[in-house]
């Protein structure tokens, strides 16, 4: 796994385990960068040569999730509609990132 090797490994662990031993139970995946999908180009190309760019090398963004959460919540505390947010949110726990949020899409993020 080439690509965010300390997560990807151990999700797929707990996914065959629970796989092999509750057979019975549905699986649900939730992509922590679905979030992210509308980032700017500015925003997901990093410094590098174009040409890794192209080949798939960007910034996907990380913590959505979280993100994702705090956003919903935000908005209800204000009481304001999501599409209504601008707002710089932290994410502080199992890692650490920043993201830039206006009109309650993410528009930067430091993942």
């Amino acid at each position: 796994m080439p690509l965010s090797p300390l997560h990807n490994y151990l999700s797929l662990k707990v996914i065959k385990f629970f796989r092999e031993h509750f057979t019975e139970l549905p699986q649900y995946a939730v992509f922590d960068t679905s979030l992210f999908k509308t980032l700017p180009d500015h925003s997901k190309i990093y410094a590098i040569p174009y040409q890794f760019y192209k080949s798939g090398i960007k910034r996907y963004g990380f913590h959505g999730i979280s993100y994702s959460y705090l956003l919903r919540k935000i908005a209800e505390l204000l009481g304001k509609r999501v599409n209504e947010m601008n707002a710089t949110i932290l994410h502080l726990g199992n890692g650490a990132s920043v993201c830039a949020i206006k009109e309650g899409k993410p528009i930067d993020t430091s993942m």
